[in-house]
């Protein structure tokens, strides 16, 4: 699912102004070439990325470059955020853990966001206890079927 890849990986740009490459390894679950690959194609498609050598360097968009994210209420990010971590809770599918990387990057610096995070925000743990391991492959089961 690169193009899932390439949005996370753009989301993680916009929170914070320079990323290590390692860190970005580790949140998308993928090798430092393919995220070599992925900044080449998003330079590619014209957003301004640049990366940086030494110990305080990593990826990075240029400074001019925004991305309105108005797109969902604040009600809206944490209902999401909260139904998909109680979906990979389930499944542990790694297109989940990348959407879950964009909205909750979509909290970062947004004060809107940020006040309603005590208000409405409520934890469903659906962790799988020992016995019942044999349902996780089947959850996995209906997934792919639907």
């Amino acid at each position: 699912m690169k193009i899932e890849r390439l949005i996370a990986l753009i989301m993680l740009l916009l929170e914070r102004e320079v990323v290590p490459t390692s860190e970005l390894t580790e949140k998308l679950e993928v090798s430092r070439r393919t995220i070599f690959r992925d900044i080449d194609t998003l330079n590619m498609a014209g957003l301004p990325i640049v990366t940086t050598r030494g110990s305080k360097g990593g990826v990075s968009l240029m400074k001019t470059y925004k991305v309105d994210n108005k797109l969902f209420t604040p009600k809206d990010v944490h209902s999401l955020i909260t139904s998909l971590k109680s979906y990979y809770q389930l499944l542990e599918n790694k297109d989940i853990a990348n959407m879950l990387t964009k909205l909750e990057s979509m909290t970062e610096g947004n004060e809107l966001l940020k006040q309603n995070d005590h208000k409405e925000f409520f934890s469903v743990d659906l962790e799988l206890n020992q016995g019942n391991r044999s349902l996780k492959s089947l959850l996995k089961v209906i997934e792919k079927a639907m």
